[in-house]
């Protein structure tokens, strides 16, 4: 059943008023009330927050923290209708707004990014895993991944704790953020570019080490030499001990 527009005024004030403390007659509300709304829907939003952003949290400090999970509540009018994706509105929010110039951490939106990655790859949809074969470190074997995982490209080491590290080492980071199939647990590993490069050429649909190998010679403009297959089928030894690749069809 859709809503009339009277209920949706309503709730639009109502979001508005949480949002900003501004008052709106809104029909059927009280005065005395409505302020027990805003900080029940404010406590829910911050929790949220807190719990999906613990590294950010901690090296921000409660106070900084706070106030940024103020300014987006304040500011930002999310569009999300499930509550665990809030989280990704906050990267949205501080990226469009420069956040970071603010409160001097550079490195603020993507280590945002990268907790909202662990978040989002936890969350994926469960799906039909195709039966496959074990890895026989053949290059002509079609290889299937794990379907839960993402890789990412940083400038700064955002999976590093410290924050005196993050900010004086920018550079080139990849890291792998996957599921594990039994456990659940999201874990990450460092990548290079070659085996990021890799795993995404991989990833875009079934197909042979080989033929994959061959798709980055051309687009990087590199020759694929016996020494370079030696190292990617080694490579792809390695993710299917970790559960990355799940085996050959």
């Amino acid at each position: 059943m859709s809503l009339t527009n009277e209920t949706k005024d309503i709730q639009s004030k109502l979001a508005e008023y949480a949002r900003t403390g501004s008052k709106k007659e809104i029909e059927g509300a009280r005065d005395d009330r409505l302020h027990h709304y805003r900080r029940l829907v404010y406590n829910v939003v911050k929790g949220v927050l807190d719990q999906g952003f613990p590294i950010a949290k901690e090296i921000m400090g409660e106070e900084r923290w706070d106030d940024l999970v103020f300014d987006f509540f304040k500011r930002h009018k999310c569009q999300e209708n499930e509550v665990w994706k809030m989280p990704s509105e906050l990267v949205e929010f501080v990226d469009k707004t420069n956040y970071q110039e603010s409160i001097g951490l550079p490195y603020l939106p993507e280590l945002l990014l990268f907790e909202w990655l662990e978040i989002q790859v936890h969350g994926m949809q469960d799906v039909a895993l195709p039966n496959t074969q074990e890895f026989g470190s053949d290059l002509d074997e079609a290889l299937v991944l794990n379907p839960y995982l993402e890789i990412a490209q940083f400038q700064y080491p955002v999976h590093l704790r410290s924050a005196s590290e993050m900010e004086a080492n920018k550079g080139h980071y990849y890291l792998l953020i996957y599921r594990e199939l039994d456990s659940h647990l999201v874990k990450f590993m460092n990548l290079t570019g070659f085996t990021a490069i890799l795993l995404d050429t991989l990833g875009q649909s079934p197909k042979t080490l080989r033929h994959a190998l061959n798709e980055m010679g051309q687009s990087l403009g590199m020759e694929i030499t016996h020494e370079i297959e030696q190292k990617a089928i080694e490579f792809i030894e390695k993710m299917v001990e970790k559960g990355v690749v799940l085996g050959v069809k």
